[in-house]
């Protein structure tokens, strides 16, 4: 306290100044839209004038990152905050925005948030207050695909972001779709791609029947509001085709198939779906089969459905065909068409091709036990029958087609395979009934073989090269040869017999002709048989041998009779497995021997010394067929007669040379072939000397002697013959006609000059008449002897031979006076003995 007279008491008491708490008042909105702002108005109330505030709000958000905030309010000037509030401090007013982005919690669309204030002022005082906000859920908007066309069965394809879209301003909005087809099948979930309110849609589908259909899509948040879309889909029909044809299909000629068995069958896209509404598609999916055409002519078969197999999504219909079998006549490529429809829509034709293969035909040859003998022909009037599934089509539209066949046989003796035979017999089949025939044939087996066993080879084709082989065996059996009865002569004076043989095989062998001439009594009987000859062609054939009998054969009994036995062995004898040995019959004949008598007896003891060989003459003539000789003298020719004919070696001629009267042999002179033509014109230019004709084979290089002549101007005579009378011509047409052994003479024995040294003449063989002219051959060979076996000075028949050789007519005489001379018997030899004029002279 202080006076005027600046005096002044100070004293002091206490004073004490409570706070009061402020108070806030709120003014927010009463509704907002999810994802908008909300503006809370407020104001605080403080009787502290210089207080400064802290304000709290929590928005009752809990989604929102910023559902509580704090604000520090200045006391001294208008501010705003940086956090959003607007501050006035004179009027102590403020502004503060929050966002709400979806109304919580969520499946309701409408919810309230509590917004809850704390003012708090500098001195510790603490005024709330609270208020409510309804925040409203707020529609999506969906946008669907636009309308669509799809084949049935197909899918429809709106995945990934193709079946629509959506926007919400809920940002925090969840979502979920669904897709009803319009085809009656169940609602469907639809797959959501989503981000802050916003998302695609998307989805895929099978329609099973054409129609059109309303598509429904439904979006929904997650506070139960939803938004609808719909669009079309036009399905269309799908024509049924074929299934088991994506390649070529492969049958056989005259195989009877079906579809079926081929695996071609029916098929379709659709399927049934009983659930779809009647007006808008079909519920089940049908077929109906109306023909096949097979492309080769034929009449088209009436197709129908056997059985049908539903599908599905991604599982096409199923059927499979009934319908009359089918085979193909031939083989080749064929087009097949197949008409068909489905319960929406018209015919349609299917095609495909299918390849017919040929098919060989099958053979079968007879079971027969096939056995004959060689010689025979084999008569397979059954050779064997054939099949073939392939049969005539003269509709093919590829050109009309014909089964024809041919065979090749291989008879298995090496004969040349045959081509190009027709069957005998063939039967055109039909679709299931096969291409039938036979064969029959036959064949000439000449000669057996080692194991008598021969292979048929039949190779049976058809026209397009196909073929079937099969092979049976035939036994082929050796016939022995039949060797017919002996006949030979007497032993003349001279100690020559002369044998004639026939004999017969069936076979087309070779045969060696083994004699027993008796002269070999020290050996043992099997042992006295000696090969005379080989024969090399046809039979029957007859060979006339003769032999020398070098002294009497029993020294014992001079004049005992001479058995001769003869065999003939074909060239199977001694070949293990044959059924027939191979061997004849063995034939005997007996014949006199005269023993020692009065008249000498030339026996002929020079040693057996091979024969002489001459050097290879450089000029060689061509000699005739035998066939044109007469006279029948076969002796083992090297001629291959398998095909009937003769075959004459060629390298054969005839040479005369001069017998000196000391018995030597002058050179020889080689006749020419045009002197063959007319001998008695050869004998007519010779001067009077005694002559010998041989036959030269350059091929073998050896000759043989013919016949000794003796000619006295220029005509053959009989030296031994005072007169030259009728001995020395030809007989008469009159003599001719008498018994031929009348009037013949048996040769006389004379001396003759020594022979020029030649091979052994023991069953020498004579040159074969297939080696000379006809001229030639007209000399009778019959009477023609090797020399030393008749003395030449008596043989008037050679003369007489010779002298016919000017006149064919004279061949049968000759050929006569041959037969007469080799059947003669030893009484008609005594006879002829009685008429030799010399044997009279001497008795």
């Amino acid at each position: 306290l202080r006076d005027d007279d600046t005096g002044q008491v100070a004293t002091s008491i206490p004073l004490t100044v409570q706070n009061i708490a402020p108070t806030v008042a709120l003014d927010p909105p009463t509704m907002i839209n999810e994802n908008e702002i909300a503006t809370l108005n407020g104001s605080i109330s403080d009787v502290g004038s210089l207080d400064t505030f802290t304000l709290g709000i929590d928005w009752g958000d809990t989604l929102s990152p910023n559902s509580t905030q704090t604000f520090h309010l200045a006391a001294t000037a208008l501010t705003l905050a940086a956090d959003g509030i607007l501050w006035d401090p004179v009027t102590r007013t403020f502004s503060i925005e929050h966002q709400y982005l979806d109304d919580n919690p969520s499946g309701t669309n409408i919810d309230t948030y509590t917004i809850t204030t704390k003012i708090t002022d500098d001195d510790l005082g603490v005024g709330t207050a609270t208020a409510s906000l309804l925040v409203k859920n707020v529609q999506l908007q969906l946008t669907v695909a636009a309308d669509q066309n799809v084949n049935e069965g197909t899918v429809l394809d709106l995945s990934g972001d193709k079946l629509g879209s959506f926007t919400d301003v809920g940002t925090l909005d969840s979502h979920t779709a669904t897709v009803d087809w319009g085809d009656g099948s169940p609602t469907e979930a639809v797959t959501v791609a989503e981000a802050n309110g916003s998302g695609v849609l998307g989805a895929s589908h099978i329609y099973a029947d054409n129609g059109v259909y309303t598509v429904t899509v439904t979006v929904t948040d997650d506070d139960l509001d939803s938004a609808i879309g719909t669009f079309k889909v036009s399905v269309a029909n799908v024509d049924p085709t074929l299934t088991g044809v994506s390649s070529p299909l492969q049958v056989e000629e005259g195989q009877i198939f079906t579809l079926g068995s081929l695996g071609v069958g029916l098929e379709d896209p659709g399927f049934d779906n009983l659930a779809n509404p009647l007006q808008v598609g079909g519920s089940t999916e049908t077929f109906t089969a109306i023909s096949v055409d097979w492309g080769d002519g034929s009449t088209p078969d009436a197709l129908l459905i056997d059985t049908r197999l539903n599908g599905s999504e991604n599982v096409t219909t199923k059927a499979t065909f009934s319908h009359m079998a089918h085979a193909y006549a031939d083989n080749g490529s064929y087009t097949v068409s197949v008409v068909v429809s489905d319960d929406d829509g018209g015919n349609v034709t299917r095609t495909f091709t299918i390849v017919v293969s040929n098919v060989a035909p099958t053979l079968t040859l007879t079971n027969r036990v096939l056995e004959i003998n060689e010689g025979e022909t084999l008569d397979l009037f059954d050779l064997g029958v054939f099949t073939d599934p392939g049969f005539n089509n003269p509709l093919n539209p590829n050109g009309a087609s014909v089964e024809t066949f041919h065979y090749s046989i291989s008879w298995g003796d090496g004969t040349l395979e045959e081509m190009a035979q027709s069957p005998a017999m063939v039967i055109d089949g039909q679709q299931g009934v096969a291409t039938s025939g036979s064969l029959s044939d036959s064949h000439f087996y000449a000669d057996n073989d080692a194991d008598n066993t021969y292979t048929i080879t039949v190779r049976l084709f058809d026209d397009d090269g196909d073929f079937d082989q099969k092979s049976i065996q035939v036994r082929v059996l050796n016939v022995n040869p039949t060797l017919e009865p002996l006949i030979a002569t007497d032993v003349t004076p001279q100690g020559t017999t002369t044998l004639t043989l026939t004999f017969a095989d069936p076979g087309a062998d070779t045969f060696e002709i083994l004699v027993d001439w008796g002269d070999k009594l020290n050996l043992p009987l099997d042992q006295r048989f000696v090969v005379e000859t080989a024969h090399v062609g046809p039979t029957p054939t007859t060979y006339v041998l003769i032999h020398q009998y070098l002294g009497p054969p029993d020294p014992l009994h001079p004049a005992a009779d001479i058995d001769i036995r003869v065999k003939i062995q074909d060239d199977d004898f001694g070949t293990l497995g044959v059924v027939s040995d191979g061997e004849s019959n063995l034939e005997l004949v007996t014949i006199s021997n005269p023993g020692i008598g009065q008249d000498g007896i030339r026996i002929d003891t020079t040693l057996q010394v091979p024969q002489i060989s001459f050097p290879e003459r450089v000029q060689l003539i061509n000699l005739v067929d035998a066939s044109r000789s007469s006279v029948l003298f076969q002796q083992g020719l090297d001629v291959r007669a398998s095909s009937g004919e003769a075959r004459a070696t060629t390298e054969r001629f005839l040479e005369l040379s001069v017998i000196e009267a000391d018995g030597s042999v002058s050179a020889g002179f080689r006749l020419r072939p045009e002197v063959l033509q007319d001998l008695p014109a050869l004998f007519r230019t010779l001067p009077d000397n005694h002559y010998a004709l041989y036959v030269i084979n350059v091929e073998t290089n050896t000759r043989r002697l013919v016949i000794e002549v003796f000619v006295r101007n220029g005509k053959l005579i009989d030296p031994g013959d005072d007169s030259e009378g009728t001995r020395d011509r030809p007989p008469t047409d009159k003599q001719m006609q008498e018994p031929v052994s009348k009037g013949l003479e048996k040769p006389a024995a004379e001396s003759t000059p020594a022979d020029t040294p030649l091979a052994p003449q023991t069953n020498a063989s004579l040159p074969s008449t297939d080696s000379f002219p006809t001229s030639v051959g007209s000399l009778g060979f019959g009477a023609i002897v090797p020399r030393g076996s008749w003395m030449p000075g008596a043989s008037r028949w050679g003369a007489v031979a010779l002298g016919l050789a000017a006149s064919p007519a004279t061949q049968n005489w000759a050929r006569r006076i041959d037969q007469a001379l080799a059947q003669a018997t030893a009484a008609q030899w005594r006879k002829l003995q009685m008429h030799n004029p010399k044997k009279r002279k001497k008795q």
